[in-house]
């Protein structure tokens, strides 16, 4: 049999065998060998820690199957036995004699199996380091990212009064957000700093990256604050000249070509400063220009005399693209300048905490290794480790980030410049994980890599791909490929589509299966609630008229909050649920009630504080004119004594400023007209009773002691077998359901995945790198930015469908509403054969 090249990638869709694929490689290798301690030069790298528990379980089973422990419980130890047999060429006695030695020196030596978190291989790799790295011995880890910012955090406030810039910098900036009618709160703005600090992008880009100090950055406002009224105020004065020289004209707007919605528009929205019709000045302004004609049916007499100046006056801010595009790349950076004075002063209190409190941050790791030794010293690192390990194997590589990928690179580079067999398995399609830094274009692009081996990686390439779905029936995998294969093609750009080059599966299930996606009504405007009632209505009726088992149903959601909503609902029906998510406090509608109500009580007059209590409020009672509210309180500047009044509640929120906490908790759950009776609420009230009775009573706010221990609370209920499981898609990834439900309101991606970028602005405004909003990159010079993050964030989406699609064995329902006139991208699906209009339904089965 022909030797495969020894770099070998499998592609591996969902339900395909990627673990069993992965256990085979495994013991493939330690069998070839002679040595039945061979295991020990294997490294196995997975992502969490579930998967490596289970990679490490499997081949202790396979093993002891094989070699003839009847008690082993894989049901597919048969089919491992056959492929390793035909692969290896050993015969059955032959195959259970190697199996059962290596078990033996596995089971004696087990701490040397080597199935390993990529964190844990890493974090093992820096301690083996320690002293090259200049770090303690004993030094410790701290996972918590966000409790390890808050003390951060707590400690740059500590500084505030004595530090006298600081205290400079930390007024003007709540100024500035206040004038800005953004929140008074700065803790969001200072941690997502600080969290940018953490990140792979600024690990890229510090050494270009300088610091500014509170001095520099006035300075910087002052002259991007000078240079936007300049561009503004230009456009501004030729856009009046227009409309003045059209209203001395005694020109109205009917004579105009397009009347008002013509030239005469573009000229009214840069006078009053709209920089966005200079870059779109729109269809009618063009044409009006293009075919020279300005004059209406009316023929006005005057409008002979005055085109050809109104002509030139077009032309010339059609010619300030330039400026315009500067203007909005001002304001972005304008809006997070005072970020960028926080900067010098969190990176030093980071490291001097670290230091103090002798830990270091999970993440350092990739980007010690990569600091120090990835370079002319790559060899030096891996030269105790290249003689440990031979074989590397990568599980779900399609989450591997950019910084992990490229300090694995030079250990699988050692193995394969000896020949030796590396194994990569993941699915590119069920790539969910860009949040934390997953590049999964990382794997598509194999073996293209970013590294001087590329020639070796791409010699000793070999591609497999993984077709056959073991998991779902037959309904279920033929609407997936179905689904999948137009829905890419509508929403994914062209250099995004080679994602689901290799969808197509084969069912290996004998059942058929059902699909049902359910729509609610088109006859109204449709609701997220609508949508999730009738996903409630359903769940019951599985299990009250279907009489399927709870135990069976895996309920999947992308916001907690909607999780918690179905929770409670199946609650008040006295079914079971299992759940983290859902049934964490604050996750539920009428408990983020009442602490946005506290929370407003607090900040009665800013207007991000009250527009979010609006926000919460309405989910609970729902108000019909919730949009016209919302901007209603801004423009008239209420306070919340206002907003109370304007959706029927006769109360005065300055009572919660004074009282015991469980008081004021009840005087709000009367006044909501909450279920007391709800368990969320009672935990709540039972957490107000706790904080009276702490020691942190007389320290600190409640908000404050909410906001420390508001992650860990949850009602508790028991553990019951026979529950629906209710959890959110992404911790659904790598599990399987007899039913699985889903929860798709909107069939769009909604917002960015990552709306934060560095950007180097050197040229344009003289700041080396700052971190802008994506989103505010429209219209800009870097628009391109932005751009790529809308076609990576539809990629994101489409693939957590996949994921939440792919988790069922025999029953998968959809509840969505109907697509908005704006996106038809799921339309196609009204054209199948298994459409059924009447039911507004669509149906395998």
């Amino acid at each position: 049999m022909l030797q495969p090249r020894p770099f070998l990638v499998y592609k591996s869709s969902a339900g395909s065998g990627k673990t069993f694929t992965l256990s085979k490689v495994f013991l493939s290798i330690a069998l070839r060998s002679q040595d039945p301690l061979y295991f020990k030069k294997i490294l196995a790298i997975t992502f969490t820690v579930k998967a490596a528990n289970e990679m490490k379980e499997r081949i202790v089973n396979y093993l002891s199957s094989i070699s003839g422990n009847h008690n082993s419980t894989r049901k597919d130890a048969s089919f491992m036995k056959a492929a390793l047999m035909e692969e290896l060429g050993l015969s059955n006695e032959e195959i259970e004699n190697k199996c059962g030695i290596i078990l033996h020196s596995i089971l004696h030596n087990y701490g040397d199996l080597s199935v390993l978190t990529i964190d844990k291989f890493i974090t093992r790799l820096v301690k083996l380091f320690a002293s090259e790295l200049s770090l303690s011995p004993d030094f410790e880890i701290e996972i918590d990212q966000s409790l390890f910012l808050d003390q951060i955090i707590d400690l740059l406030y500590d500084k505030i009064g004595e530090d006298k810039e600081l205290t400079d910098l930390v007024l003007k900036f709540l100024r500035f957000r206040l004038n800005d009618e953004k929140s008074g709160k700065l803790d969001d703005a200072i941690k997502r700093t600080a969290f940018s600090l953490l990140s792979e992008e600024f690990f890229y880009i510090q050494e270009n990256f300088r610091e500014y100090t509170p001095k520099e950055i006035f300075k910087l406002k002052d002259q991007l604050d000078e240079d936007t009224a300049k561009i503004e105020g230009s456009i501004k004065i030729m856009s009046q000249k227009a409309l003045d020289l059209i209203a001395v004209s005694g020109v109205e707007e009917k004579d105009l070509y397009y009347g008002k919605s013509g030239i005469l528009s573009f000229f009214k929205k840069t006078a009053s400063g709209d920089m966005s019709a200079i870059l779109d000045p729109g269809i009618r302004a063009i044409k009006t220009l293009e075919e020279d004609k300005w004059h209406s049916k009316t023929n006005h007499p005057a409008i002979q005399s005055i085109s050809t100046e109104l002509g030139q006056i077009a032309k010339n801010l059609l010619n300030q693209k330039d400026e315009a595009q500067k203007f909005f790349l001002i304001t972005a950076a304008r809006n997070e300048l005072f970020r960028l004075g926080f900067i010098g002063e969190l990176s030093r209190l980071i490291e001097e905490f670290k230091e103090s409190e002798n830990i270091r941050l999970l993440s350092d790791f990739n980007r010690m290794i990569s600091d120090k030794f990835l370079g002319e010293q790559a060899p030096f690192i891996y030269e105790r480790l290249g003689n440990q390990f031979d074989n590397i194997l990568i599980d779900e590589f399609q989450d591997t980030s950019n910084l992990q990928w490229q300090n694995l690179i030079p250990l699988v580079e050692n193995s394969l410049a000896e020949a030796k067999t590396n194994l990569i398995v993941g699915d590119a399609k069920q790539s969910i994980y860009r949040f934390r830094g997953s590049e999964p274009q990382q794997f598509t692009n194999l073996p293209e890599v970013n590294h001087p081996a590329q020639e070796l990686f791409k010699s000793s390439y070999e591609e497999f791909v993984l077709n056959s779905n073991f998991r779902s029936a037959s309904n279920i995998v033929e609407f997936n490929n179905r689904f999948f294969s137009q829905f890419s093609t509508n929403i994914l750009s062209s250099d995004f589509q080679n994602t689901y080059t290799n969808l197509k599966q084969q069912h290996i299930s004998k059942e058929l299966g059902t699909v049902r996606w359910w729509f609610t009504s088109t006859e109204s405007k449709a609701k997220k609630e609508d949508a999730l009632q009738l996903m409630i209505n359903r769940a019951l009726d599985l299990v009250s008229k279907e009489n399927l088992s709870s135990g069976d149903i895996c309920c999947l959601f992308r916001a907690n909050n909607d999780a918690a909503t179905f929770a409670s609902a199946m609650l008040k029906h006295d079914l079971g649920v299992i759940s983290e998510e859902s049934l964490l406090l604050k996750n539920n509608p009428a408990v983020a009630l009442l602490i946005s109500t506290l929370s407003a009580s607090r900040y009665s007059k800013d207007p991000f504080h009250l527009q979010k209590w609006l926000s919460k409020f309405h989910h609970v009672k729902r108000i019909d004119e919730y949009h016209k509210l919302a901007q209603q309180l801004k423009k008239e500047k209420w306070n919340f004594k206002d907003l109370m009044n304007a959706v029927g509640l006769n109360f005065d929120p300055q009572l919660l400023l004074q009282g015991e906490m469980f008081s004021k908790t009840f005087r709000l759950v009367d006044l909501f007209e909450l279920d007391i009776s709800d368990p969320f609420v009672l935990k709540f009230m039972d957490f107000c009773t706790e904080y009276e009775s702490s020691a942190a009573y007389l320290k600190t706010s409640f908000l404050d002691f909410w906001d420390k221990w508001s992650d860990s609370l949850s009602i508790q209920l028991p553990e019951d077998k026979n529950a629906i499981r209710v959890m959110s898609i992404h911790k659904s990834k790598g599990l399987e359901f007899p039913v699985v439900m889903v929860f798709l309101p909107e069939l769009a991606k909604g917002r960015n995945t990552n709306d934060e970028s560095w950007v180097s602005l050197k040229e344009e405004l003289g700041i080396e790198q700052m971190p802008l909003k994506t989103s505010a990159l429209k219209n800009t010079q870097f628009e391109h930015i932005l751009n790529l993050e809308e076609e990576k964030s539809s990629l994101d989406f489409i693939n957590l469908l996949y994921v939440a699609f792919t988790r069922a064995e025999t029953k998968l329902e959809i509840f969505s509403n109907p697509p908005s006139s704006k996106n038809d991208s799921t339309d196609f699906i009204k054209s199948w054969d298994q459409w059924n209009e009447e039911e507004n339904c669509l149906k395998f089965s």
